[in-house]
């Protein structure tokens, strides 16, 4: 859908006069295969994108990054025996937080139990714990999330007060957390100095992307995500400015994971290697069902309102008026193919996709001809006769179903 609005809109810029081709920059922090992204997103060939930075001269070093000896972060794969990965995951969880609790407990009296240099109780031993306080568990499903949340709020958190632990006090990430919500999360974690506070952060996918606080340095995955990528970000998430800790908990009955457990050492090696190309076609059988309705639109209140120059440009919106353009001859349907043909780079079709796109394109431009002619009344905007209509977001994949409540069910409405 997208790459059909990209090159309508680069299209659209020539016929208005910019001759200058559109600079397109793209971030993407895992990508593979670029050139064939390019190429169905924004109609340019290899020679016309580059990835940048690109690698240096030198093997685990370039102009803007370098390998260092020191480990950022630690991966640990932990693969369940006699025991569902809920109930391992649910054991993590308390043991991480006891341990930690347990070192923040320690009086001065005591020595460092690991040896090492910082006094236990000092001020940096504090901020130090302080930095591995919370934890950050990665669900592939939200009911997943919710099992475990209540059995932290039902069994975990009682206990750990009886034995006179702090109770984890729990934060969602989910597609379904508001944005104000989020906002007030992260900022509480971003900022806590509280060295009592114990914080467990359960999330989804959508902490995968733009979570940048350096107070998260602990993980735990609950099964290995689908995508390599999708692991790669997510567990970019923690590590950030101090070494992290992230816990992978394999499913023990899927076989993938089992793999994943066998050759975890060498996967994490080849890690980065291993990003999958992004599935992208923008020949996709029938997606120009769903893109032609809006670049017809487009077409109407862009190009063609501006050309005329004894009408109100607002009035191509309103079906009266366009009916009575096309029935006096002033629009026709060649006035609009040539130009979506360009736009949807089939011009001069080579495969199959592109032969299916041209031809469809000439139907449907037809069809919208005689939509609106053929339109009766009580309907006043072009895109209401159109179908299907125009799409108004790129996640309008589908047709909205309509929903007709009964007496029941508008009283049931009425209630709630």
């Amino acid at each position: 859908f997208d790459g059909h609005y990209e090159t309508f809109f680069q299209r659209l810029l020539r016929e208005l006069g910019h001759i200058e081709p559109l600079k397109v920059i793209a971030s993407s922090a895992t990508i593979e295969a670029f050139q064939r992204q390019v190429a169905h997103l924004y109609g340019r060939t290899e020679a016309q994108a580059r990835v940048f930075p690109g690698p240096g001269p030198t093997l685990l070093q370039s102009f803007y990054a370098e390998t260092l000896d020191v480990a950022q972060r630690i991966f640990v794969g932990i693969l369940p025996h006699n025991k569902t990965i809920f109930n391992a995951v649910l054991e993590l969880i308390e043991m991480y937080h006891r341990e930690v609790q347990t070192l923040q407990m320690l009086t001065p009296a005591v020595a460092n139990p690991y040896g090492g240099a910082l006094r236990v109780g000092s001020d940096d031993w504090n901020q130090l714990l302080n930095l591995y306080a919370t934890s950050l568990s990665y669900f592939l499903a939200g009911r997943e999330l919710n099992s475990i949340r209540t059995d932290i709020e039902g069994d975990v958190n009682p206990s750990l007060e009886r034995d006179r632990f702090r109770a984890l006090e729990l934060h969602e990430l989910t597609g379904s957390t508001t944005t104000d919500q989020v906002s007030r999360i992260l900022d509480t974690l971003e900022t806590r100095s509280d060295p009592r506070a114990s914080d467990a952060v359960l999330a989804t996918s959508m902490v995968s992307h733009g979570v940048d606080i350096d107070r998260l340095n602990a993980m735990l995955f609950y099964g290995m995500p689908r995508q390599n990528a999708e692991y790669i970000q997510a567990s970019s998430r923690i590590g950030r400015a101090n070494v992290g800790l992230v816990l992978v908990c394999l499913h023990p009955a899927r076989e993938r994971d089992q793999s994943h457990y066998s050759y975890f050492r060498k996967y994490h090696e080849f890690l980065g290697q291993l990003v999958e190309p992004v599935a992208i076609n923008r020949w996709s059988r029938f997606s120009i069902n769903r893109t032609i309705p809006g670049l017809f639109t487009a077409m109407l209140l862009q190009l063609h309102s501006n050309r005329d120059a004894t009408a109100d440009p607002n009035k191509y919106y309103m079906l009266d008026f366009l009916r009575q353009k096309i029935s006096a001859g002033e629009l026709k349907v060649d006035d609009f193919i040539p130009f979506l043909e360009d736009a949807y780079l089939v011009s001069s079709p080579q495969t199959p996709g592109e032969m299916a796109f041209r031809e469809d394109i000439r139907m449907r431009v037809q069809q919208f001809f005689d939509q609106i002619i053929s339109q009766g009344s009580g309907r006043k905007f072009v895109s209401e006769a159109l179908i299907p209509k125009p799409m108004r977001s790129l996640r309008d994949v589908d047709e909205a179903i309509e929903i007709e409540l009964d007496s029941l069910g508008s009283s049931w409405a009425a209630r709630t």
